[in-house]
């Protein structure tokens, strides 16, 4: 099952390649993709299997023949920046955002529907056991936040094994700036719990009311598709600056790459384009 969704998902968390996470960051962030993992927590009837994978299988081929060239032909725009000779600027990297935030976008939408038929098919016992279980998950998450420092320290070890992977060994003005980064950006974890309870907890309410048809299409369609409505003003507000310093550091970054760094980044750039037209070419 996660093979399927990390195939549907592996291409719009190309942000990754840049702000050095992995491809958990696609479901952390992007919430409504646990229910497309829904059979981990529930056991379906013979009907919701046949379901469940149809739906599954025309978002997939969707996102195939849709998507995907839309991935390749960012990639090779990702590929086109990292070798200018000056390195990318601020709003090169505003269209990199602007460009994963659209793909964002067009998979929340193309996800609604499918993901709703599925919803209406779960009967009061298996909502209960899917909503405890994302509880479960949350609760955990919540006991492991750590503190504002542990956090820095990890985006900061999580940036180096990421970025040494795709650009090699990293200078010392390259680590500095990691450590500076690491410093200045605001810890949001604590926060997106708090947004994350607000899902699950309309996740709940909109679940309830599955029996009016106009009330629980416009809810779950705000579930899936208008996440920012359940985060604070507050939050949104760190999100954006968090953000302005990313694209700050991945200029200053781009522009400390050495040529051996760039070669290795533009290989695997390479292969990453490769893996993704054998995903779009294979039934």
């Amino acid at each position: 099952m996660f093979n399927h969704i990390h195939k549907l998902v592996v291409a719009t968390s190309l942000v990754v390649m840049l702000a050095g996470c992995s491809v958990s960051f696609t479901y952390k962030y992007l919430d409504w993709l646990i229910l497309w993992r829904v059979d981990d927590y529930i056991t379906f009837n013979s009907q919701q299997d046949v379901l469940f994978e149809t739906e599954l299988d025309q978002l997939i081929q969707w996102h195939k023949s849709t998507e995907i060239p839309r991935y390749i032909t960012f990639l090779d725009k990702l590929s086109r920046y990292l070798n200018a000779d000056a390195g990318v600027n601020e709003e090169q990297v505003s269209s990199i955002i602007h460009d994963l935030r659209d793909a964002w976008l067009r998979l929340s939408e193309a996800g609604y529907l499918p993901l709703s038929k599925l919803a209406l098919s779960l009967s009061p016992q298996q909502i209960k056991a899917l909503t405890a279980s994302i509880e479960d998950d949350i609760n955990e998450a919540e006991s492991e936040i750590g503190t504002v420092e542990e956090q820095q320290d990890e985006f900061y070890d999580n940036s180096i094994e990421f970025l040494s992977d795709w650009i090699g060994n990293l200078t010392t003005e390259q680590k500095a700036l990691l450590i500076a980064w690491s410093e200045q950006k605001a810890p949001t974890r604590l926060r997106h719990l708090t947004y994350k309870k607000a899902w699950l907890a309309h996740l709940k309410y909109t679940l309830m009311r599955r029996e009016n048809q106009p009330i629980f299409s416009k809810e779950f369609k705000r579930l899936i598709t208008e996440l920012d409505t359940f985060k604070t003003a507050e939050y949104l507000a760190i999100r954006e600056q968090n953000r302005a310093l990313w694209v700050r550091y991945i200029v200053q970054l781009s522009k400390s790459l050495t040529p051996q760094q760039k070669k290795r980044a533009t290989k695997k750039l390479d292969e990453l384009r490769t893996e993704l037209k054998q995903i779009r070419d294979n039934d």
